[in-house]
């Protein structure tokens, strides 16, 4: 059990990286963000940030012992969260280029000075935890819980942009393709891990609305190719 659940995180941790590289590819490639939502990008990194806080409070004891067996769920988390403001920072540098909107690079860097300074406090807070226990434990569920409203609504912008546009522009089919079933495997993870329900229903959130997506993007590429034929 222990060799299945190393090779299950490594198997996470790889997935979740190459997950992203499509998207990551095609922007680069095409110098272009057409028909990607910046609010949702900007949500899902305020979300995953805050799930990362949490996994780390639940985790806390395995961070003093050093435990990277038991850190697994966390680092999953944490390097999703990882690609996530990799993708943003890609995101508005293509969009600057574009637009010519160069007030956004200042925001840009705020922004993850914001999230690092946020995350020295979870840190903070996490060594004073076991003094007071039931406090952050109950923090930790509020980061969860705020990360799945958050996660609740984020690809709410994409699904609106893709249905207005009736195209996919430079979203990547293949980034959707690999992730929808990926937050399968990482929820039965979680699951196997018995982290709290506050940690993994944000993946069962991303998996409703990533399958969404999905969906629409299989639909408009099957319909303006038909087009494009005719």
């Amino acid at each position: 059990m222990f060799v299945f659940n190393i090779l299950l995180a490594i198997f996470i941790i790889l997935g979740g990286i190459s997950g992203y590289i499509p998207q990551f590819y095609k922007i680069i490639k095409y110098k272009s963000v057409e028909n990607i939502s910046e609010l949702s990008i900007l949500i899902m990194n305020i979300g995953m940030m805050c799930l990362t806080m949490n996994s780390m409070i639940f985790n806390w004891v395995y961070f003093l012992n050093l435990n990277i067996y038991k850190l697994l769920p966390f680092i999953t988390i944490a390097i999703s969260w990882l690609m996530v403001l990799i993708y943003y920072i890609i995101y508005i540098t293509y969009k600057i280029k574009n637009l010519e909107k160069r007030f956004i690079s200042g925001f840009r860097y705020l922004f993850t000075y914001i999230i690092f300074s946020l995350l020295v406090i979870a840190l903070a807070l996490g060594e004073k935890m076991e003094h007071n226990t039931n406090f952050f434990i109950t923090y930790a569920n509020i980061l969860g819980i705020f990360s799945g409203i958050a996660n609740g609504c984020v690809y709410i912008p994409q699904i609106y942009t893709l249905i207005k546009n009736k195209n996919n522009g430079n979203i990547s089919l293949l980034m959707y393709a690999l992730q929808t079933p990926g937050n399968i495997i990482n929820i039965l993870f979680q699951i196997l891990y018995n982290s709290p329900i506050s940690t993994w229903i944000t993946y069962v959130i991303c998996l409703v609305q990533q399958s969404i997506i999905l969906g629409l993007m299989i639909y408009f590429h099957c319909k303006n190719k038909k087009y494009e034929e005719i």
